[in-house]
């Protein structure tokens, strides 16, 4: 038997809804649905026994805008840690222990303190951008502007041992003296 011929009053078939557990979701970019829609057993509509009702096949996708990729952002400058300061430490200053108070500077403070003459020791590599020790280097070179250098070429000496008790730096005890002057230490009478 044939079918009749479809002319234009005649409407073609509608398929017949197919009944879903849940609501349908929108599509998701990607393989799959996301996470959040997955039950526990990996399906979106499922559950552990199976399901008697058929998914529904999900829309296709609107077509995305045409957009230009957005520039990547440049990125950040790297900020560098700020560079400690070297401190050459005068000669007097390191025979006494007292490298943690020499401000390397020409008179260093405790020298200063103390009426001495402050001289630097100068590094076997004294050209400046030679030394093979760089910014650890503990001597003066040519670009730190030092007037009284004397050439070292042995170890500095020191006094005593570490452990042995010492004498309190000069810029240490004027600043004692000058904290306890100002304390109000005088006698009233």
């Amino acid at each position: 038997m044939r079918s009749p011929k479809k002319t234009a009053a005649t409407p073609a078939p509608v398929p017949a809804p197919v009944p879903v557990r849940g609501p349908v979701r929108a599509p998701f970019p990607g393989p799959g649905p996301g996470p959040a829609y997955t039950s526990v057993y990996g399906s979106p509509f499922g559950s552990a026994y199976g399901s008697t009702y058929a998914s529904a096949p999900a829309p296709a996708p609107a077509p995305a805008p045409a957009r230009a990729p957005a520039p990547a952002p440049a990125p950040a400058p790297a900020r560098a840690p700020a560079p400690v300061p070297r401190v050459v430490t005068c000669i007097r200053c390191h025979l006494y222990w007292w490298n943690d108070t020499c401000d390397g500077r020409e008179p260093c403070n405790n020298c200063q303190a103390d009426g001495a003459g402050c001289v630097h020791p100068k590094c076997d590599s004294f050209a400046a951008g030679t030394c093979k020790r760089g910014d650890k280097c503990k001597r003066a070179h040519e670009g730190d502007n030092f007037d009284s250098l004397d050439d070292f070429r042995k170890t500095l000496k020191r006094v005593g041992k570490k452990t042995d008790t010492r004498l309190v730096a000069p810029s240490v005890r004027a600043r004692e003296m000058s904290a306890a002057g100002a304390s109000g230490s005088g006698r009233s009478g």
